[in-house]
């Protein structure tokens, strides 16, 4: 049945004079504003100057509502205002205030084809603290601020801040993560940035590491780079197979190779290739140099150009600045020198006194008192590498005039002469001890006057290059001269001895014709012919020497006597001729006495074989108690 109401008034004055209970018809449809309400609909309104005027409360008055029942609809006038309805168990706000009313299409999987925008820039948040997304996809990048964040261009890349990898089109396997990081890359590849700014100018470079503010800012085409902090490697534009590690590492380099920093500094303002720097501001104005090893703080700091230098150690080497070819181990080891080439130091302080030498080795600092090992050094010395060898070495004559002293090494002294104006800033126990210790050699000076007196050009002085310099000696050259003095002296020694044993025959002579006078003087006291010849009746007469000599028990003496003999006695004489002892022997052959010296005085005594009065053999023996 349909129901005309021509005026609301009308209705409302039904609705009164109606009990609670009242109801549209069961059937049929009630219009308002019209005469044909829509068959699908129980109540149409219809207007075109007017609308529908909800139930308007606050959200207390809302909340007060008995027993809403699910689809209960009223408009929110505080709080968050707008239409709310009630979904059975919470009041649900039928929109929400801003949403984009451009979603007319959704479908299953609630597809969009329109883009999604802000009623107003930098105002809504997709999202909340409280309430975030589970997750999104997306095939192309992030952008914040209009400035691309997030982007995957090319093959496998990903990258991760603003700008970063912007002009990344073909490269592939690159990571970057920072501000500007791998900008310029275009076809470089399995290059990995992280920081703003990191390899930023990489266009084709490959292979690549960067890690902080600024590495590898200016790399190019430079590949198997490895860069680790803040502006290490900065500069760098082609070089390849550098490792910096360390604030401002490597920070100049820009074509050198080969190239390993760790350290704040290390090789900062380096161009060269092949330097290895390990070590705060280690090598750290090096500039030209290459092939240089430097291991501790401040090492070869102020090397320039020096090449294939290595220093181990605490500001080792720290002055060098062109020298090369020069090896120091040891801290402050090899100090002074500037331009030195081929020098070699070991130890704490090693060669810290010693400026201006080249092709020099210092083992130990000033306080050293003693440098030993299980064997002495040696050096090559064949003859088939040696040239003009002559023997013009003085001996005695170089060595005579020598002056051998004692003495004390003044330190201070030699710091004042060698280290140039600069502060001597090694400290260490029992620095100065040395000072005390009382030494044994010669004075450098005089030694070279000596060689200069005799023309000799001495090998074992060795000069100074300055003025300020110090003197040295290798006392092991000091082993030539003296073995031709001592040479000399053999040659002198094999004169004498042949002048001497000349002598000796003519004492010897003189001995014997003594003897032979003594002898015939105990023949005449004996009774024997006074023309008597000293000489042995024949062959087969013989006297020993007495054994033992000398003697203070006894002694034995043994003789032998020809076939045919008449008488034989062994005759005892004093050193005065005077005869002591007389014995008669006999027989023929073989035959001894015995001495015995308790009837003797100490002394030397003559004894004489006698045979038929002829002597037969003289002897000494000497007695001693």
């Amino acid at each position: 049945m349909k129901i005309r109401i021509f005026t609301v008034a009308a209705f409302m004055a039904y609705a009164a004079i109606s009990n609670a209970q009242n109801t549209f018809p069961a059937t049929g449809s009630v219009g308002i504003g019209t005469t044909t309400p829509n068959a699908s609909a129980l109540l149409e309104v219809k207007s075109t100057t007017k609308g529908i005027l909800t139930p308007r409360m606050t959200k207390t008055q809302r909340d007060a509502i008995v027993t809403p029942a699910t689809g209960l609809l009223i408009y929110q006038t505080n709080g968050t205002p707008g239409f709310y309805y009630y979904n059975g168990s919470a009041w649900t706000a039928v929109s929400v205030t801003g949403a984009n009313t451009s979603l007319s299409n959704l479908a299953a999987l609630t597809k969009v084809n329109v883009n999604l925008l802000a009623d107003s820039d930098n105002v809504r948040s997709l999202g909340s603290l409280a309430n975030g997304w589970k997750n999104v996809y997306y095939t192309g990048s992030l952008f914040s601020g209009g400035k691309r964040i997030l982007g995957t261009n090319g093959q496998a890349n990903t990258f991760l801040g603003i700008n970063a990898g912007n002009a990344s089109l073909t490269g592939a396997f690159n990571t970057a993560a920072g501000n500007g990081a791998l900008f310029s890359n275009t076809t470089g590849y399995a290059n990995s940035a992280s920081g703003a700014s990191t390899l930023y100018y990489n266009t084709i470079g490959y292979s690549n590491t960067a890690t902080g503010f600024y590495s590898l800012y200016n790399n190019s085409t430079g590949h198997f780079n490895t860069s680790d902090g803040v502006y290490t490697l900065t500069s760098n534009t082609t070089g390849v197979e550098n490792t910096a590690s360390g604030y401002s590492a490597l920070s100049a380099n820009v074509v050198g190779n080969l190239n390993t920093a760790f350290g704040a500094f290390a090789l900062q303002s380096n161009l060269g290739s092949w330097n290895t720097a390990v070590g705060n501001v280690a090598l750290q104005n090096n500039i030209y140099g290459s092939r240089n090893t430097a291991v501790g703080f401040s090492s070869l700091n102020q090397n320039f150009n020096g090449q294939y230098n290595v220093a181990v150690g605490y500001e080792t080497l720290f002055n060098n600045t062109n020298g090369s070819y020069n090896t120091a181990v040891g801290v402050e080891a090899g100090f002074p020198g500037g331009t030195n080439d081929n020098t070699t130091a070991i130890g704490f302080g090693a060669a810290n006194s010693f400026a201006n030498f080249s092709n020099f080795v210092a083992i130990g600092n000033s306080s050293v008192v003693n440098i030993g090992g299980q064997v002495g050094w040696s050096q090559f010395s064949d003859e088939r590498v040696k040239d003009n060898v002559k023997k013009d070495v003085p001996g005695l004559t170089f060595i005579n005039k020598l002056n051998p002293v004692t003495y004390n090494f003044n330190i201070h002294r030699q710091n004042d002469m060698t280290m140039k104006g600069r502060k001597d800033t090694l400290s260490w126990k029992g620095k100065y001890d040395i000072e005390k210790k009382k030494m044994t050699g010669f004075l450098a000076q005089e030694v070279e006057k000596a060689a200069r007196d005799l023309g000799y050009d001495f090998s074992g002085v060795i000069k100074p290059v300055s003025p300020d310099g110090l003197y040295a000696l290798t006392y092991s050259e000091f082993v030539v001269p003296l073995v031709k003095a001592v040479q000399e002296l053999s040659n002198m020694n094999e004169t004498k001895d042949t002048r001497i044993d000349h002598q000796q025959r003519q004492i010897d002579n003189l001995q014997k014709q003594i003897d032979e006078l003594k002898a015939m003087m105990v023949i005449n006291v004996a009774g024997g012919s006074a023309n008597a010849v000293v000489t042995p009746r024949d062959a087969n007469t013989a006297l020993q020497q007495n054994i033992p000599n000398p003697f203070s028990g006894s002694t034995n003496i043994q003789y032998t006597l020809p076939q045919n003999f008449s008488t034989a006695f062994l005759i005892v004489s004093d050193k005065n001729g005077k005869t002591v002892k007389q014995i008669s022997i006999s027989g023929t052959g073989k035959g001894s006495v015995t001495i015995d010296a308790a009837a003797l005085a100490p002394g030397t005594y003559q004894y004489t074989l006698l045979v038929d009065g002829k002597i037969a053999g003289s002897k000494q023996m000497l007695v001693i108690k």
